[in-house]
């Protein structure tokens, strides 16, 4: 955790430590909870003398999974300075979050990744991540629907539409981005409340993306998708708050039609990384 302030700076982190807690930035929000939470726990009478031991709550599983990314991909990817700058930034903070994660989803699944800069109005996706096993290249488009008044953003939540899976618009921007040469996959975070005790197909967020694809034209081999998968996932830690964290779900939508197919083992390979989002192990 302390090399999320290393990557972030000493200058933006004094900065955002003279304001008042809650003008602060998410992440120096969630530090703050993680220091509560710890200040709030009880001695660990298993362990050493000295350790302390609490059930993670949201902030503070929100704050380790971000320095867990961000530790993957100072240590085998890439994290360039525009992103970082983009972390720092309270209105930009969720989609550069998000592109982190999937950024490190690919590297823990055993993928290079190379950020793509922009250039003028030419289509980009946000990464490209190639496999070293195969040498295959996949370009990766990463979109987060915002809500009101979460991570950052103003206003106050909703909860009627907080929980939708209102993310049609989102698809639509995400399939513009493709570069058209390569594998193409998109990942959209829809940012909703977790749901206790409902399974997932009975999530609001759920059929409304269910039903919004029966809608698509079913592809075929003279009429091939254009991305070979779509995965709708559900990082909903900071949604928990100081509350024990509820986990991680998501939906995997794989063509059975793509320009550019790939293997299952390949597929295979993302999806265990995107199923294991979260867990972060006692010792590397």
């Amino acid at each position: 955790m302390h090399q999320v302030k290393w990557t972030l700076g000493k200058e933006w982190h004094d900065e955002q430590i003279k304001r008042p807690p809650d003008q602060r930035h998410q992440i120096l929000k969630w530090f703050d909870a993680m220091h509560e939470l710890l200040m709030r726990s009880g001695s660990d009478s298993g362990n050493r003398e000295g350790v302390r031991s609490a059930r993670a709550s949201g902030d503070a599983w929100a704050l380790l999974t971000l320095a867990y990314d961000i530790f993957h991909l100072l240590h085998r990817g890439d994290l360039p300075g525009g992103l970082v700058d983009r972390l720092r930034k309270e209105d930009q903070f969720q989609g550069a979050r998000y592109e982190v994660a999937v950024a490190a989803i690919f590297v823990r699944a055993g993928f290079e990744v190379k950020f793509v800069a922009a250039e003028g109005s030419k289509k980009r996706c946000d990464f490209i991540a190639h496999d070293p096993a195969t040498g295959i290249d996949i370009a990766v488009e990463v979109k987060s629907r915002h809500r009101a008044g979460v991570l950052g953003q103003p206003g106050q939540i909703e909860e009627a539409k907080a929980v939708r899976g209102d993310v049609e618009g989102l698809i639509n921007d995400a399939l513009e981005q493709n570069p058209g040469n390569m594998p193409f996959m998109i990942f959209i975070d829809v940012n909703v409340p977790p749901v206790p005790g409902i399974p997932i197909q009975e999530r609001a967020w759920f059929r409304d993306i269910w039903d919004s694809m029966q809608s698509v034209p079913a592809p075929a081999p003279t009429r091939p998708d254009e991305a070979n998968a779509l995965v709708f996932t559900n990082f909903a830690y900071h949604w928990d708050g100081s509350k024990p964290t509820s986990g991680t779900e998501y939906l995997y939508i794989a063509s059975q039609h793509p320009k550019y197919p790939l293997t299952e083992a390949l597929l295979g390979r993302i999806m265990a990384a995107v199923a294991a989002y979260g867990d972060v192990p006692v010792e590397m």
